[in-house]
């Protein structure tokens, strides 16, 4: 029994850092991405706290990907240090007052223009759908 809950816990460290390693784009390049292009999805969450949005992430990514929008990552723990208080990605959910993970932002020109968030670790594939869907067609959306 314990070398099965230590193969479960070992596969889902395993699956959750390739997530981070493959997906995540680093806080540094942000800021590029964020002024590279005109419209962009960022999609803000926690790596300790988002269990959910983590096991959902391919999925999250694949339905943004079909609607051909540019998309990053971003993980708003990156580099935290809660001993010296160094807080890599701090500047960034300032910015653009991110109080929730995960959330979504749709940027344009750098400006949000909307944002889907809906509680801790609660991204429901079905409200992202039309979140994006909402956005395709040029409308503006807010769900807190």
């Amino acid at each position: 029994m314990f070398f099965g809950l230590m193969l479960l816990t070992g596969t889902r460290v395993f699956r959750t850092r390739r997530i981070i390693n493959n997906q995540v784009t680093p806080i540094k390049e942000v800021n590029s991405h964020i002024q590279n292009n005109l419209h962009l999805i960022v999609i803000v969450f926690d790596e300790y706290t988002c269990v959910k949005t983590i096991r959902n992430m391919r999925k999250i990514t694949d339905l943004i990907k079909k609607r051909n929008f540019p998309f990053i990552v971003v993980n708003a723990v990156e580099g935290l240090d809660p001993l010296t208080g160094f807080c890599p990605t701090c500047e960034f959910t300032s910015n653009y007052d991110i109080e929730i993970t995960p959330s979504v932002l749709y940027l344009k020109k750098g400006k949000k223009i909307a944002v889907l968030e809906q509680g801790s670790d609660l991204l429901s594939i079905k409200e992202l759908h039309i979140f994006l869907e909402e956005i395709k067609a040029g409308t503006e959306h807010n769900v807190s």
